[in-house]
């Protein structure tokens, strides 16, 4: 339950106009034959009480006033209610056959988990479909009533992934189909890993600079050990940029049309004391003064440090934490996986359920506003009548 508009419960400050009328009403003076009054020795004076007359009908008004007060607050009630029932949900890529033996529930209704959900015996979708699983899980779960038991049937590999967990609102039996298939026997060697190709940076200055010197000994302690991490290399600022170069070192002034081109293609340029329009804080130094500043260009990127790239300007060059931070700011954004092994995404309660269907509950309350108009006027007109 709950209230699309909580502002029109202001109108409940309009009971006190019924309440105040009947506290007001003033009653027509009624002629009493009474014996003569000179025996009595003081003088009669007429008393005056709080009294409220035909209370029934006050309450009617108070009631009536309420619930248009409620109407106007538009009150309604999230999900869908109902019994308890099961929900099996199969990936694309999973045998039918198999899943549903997989399964001892007979009265629950299966369903594939593709958009719009389709029933188990329609057509089967392609496996080779990317198809956002993670989402269509969240979808799902904000769809079905929250007494329903979510039961998923998926491969040893999950495809269509977001990078985020997959967090819902209620437990999921997840049952993981060809499992044992998948587990790798002891005598079985691991594929290596595929070597990460060194970051290329190009240098490019005008005559010797005193940024080079710092900037070539951060890239020297970013390829510590045996691994080169990093490689770099010196050019001319005219020459042509290479297609595998990833980073360049401007130390040639202003940045020409030609780098503001490449970097637009989604390269990263660090330049030395130029200061960038509209650029965001990429880091702060200790006391959180901005350090580092980013301003996108195109797919790319312009970084630049508050000052030119020398000590006597920022001191933090002569500091070791200054290769640090320089190299993990070239470090391009890691892309999100889409695939996982299943058994390390079972999903997890309590998310915070979001309801997809909510039910305004105006008709009931509009039924009830008629049925205490028809009586309250009843009841008037009654009273009224008995007056007379």
């Amino acid at each position: 339950m709950g209230l699309l508009l909580p502002l029109g419960l202001s109108a409940l400050l309009s009971l006190a106009i019924p309440l105040l009328l009947h506290l007001n009403r003033r009653q027509e003076p009624t002629l009493t034959p009474f014996a003569a009054l000179r025996w009595i020795r003081a003088a009669a004076r007429p008393r005056r009480r709080l009294r409220l007359d035909q209370w029934p009908l006050l309450l009617l008004r108070l009631a009536l006033l309420a619930a248009l007060a409620l109407l106007l607050a538009a009150p309604v009630r999230y999900g869908a209610s109902g019994a308890a029932a099961d929900w099996i949900v199969v990936a694309p890529g999973v045998d039918a056959a198999q899943a549903r033996a997989l399964s001892d529930l007979p009265a629950a209704e299966w369903h594939w988990l593709a958009p719009g959900f389709p029933a188990l015996g329609e057509t089967t979708p392609a496996a080779e479909t990317a198809l956002p699983l993670a989402s269509l899980l969240r979808e799902l779960d904000s769809e079905l009533p929250a007494t329903t038991r979510l039961h998923a049937v998926v491969p040893a590999v999950l495809q269509g992934l977001d990078g985020g967990a997959i967090r819902l609102s209620r437990a999921v039996d997840w049952r993981i189909a060809g499992a044992a298939a998948a587990v790798p026997t002891a005598d079985a060697s691991p594929a290596a890993a595929p070597a990460t190709p060194p970051l290329r940076i190009s240098l490019r200055e005008r005559g010797a600079t005193v940024a080079a010197t710092y900037l070539r000994a951060a890239v020297a302690a970013g390829n510590h050990g045996d691994v080169e991490r990093y490689r770099l290399s010196t050019d001319a600022p005219e020459a042509a940029f290479a297609t595998d170069t990833h980073v360049v070192f401007w130390l040639a002034g202003a940045a020409t049309p030609a780098l503001l081109d490449w970097v637009n293609g989604g390269g990263t340029a660090v330049l030395d004391g130029v200061a960038l329009s509209d650029a965001g804080v990429l880091a702060r130094d200790a006391d959180g003064a901005a350090l580092l500043f980013v301003q996108p260009h195109g797919h790319g990127r312009l970084l630049s440090f508050r000052a030119a790239i020398a000590p006597q300007s920022l001191p933090l060059v002569l500091d070791a934490r200054f290769a640090d931070l320089l190299l993990s700011a070239l470090q391009p954004a890691a892309a999100a996986p889409t695939r996982a092994p299943a058994a390390a995404l079972q999903p997890t309660s309590g998310a915070a359920r979001a309801d997809a269907a909510a039910t305004v509950l105006a008709s009931p309350l509009l039924v009830l506003i008629a049925l205490l108009a028809v009586v309250e006027r009843t009841l008037s007109l009654y009273l009224a009548r008995r007056r007379a």
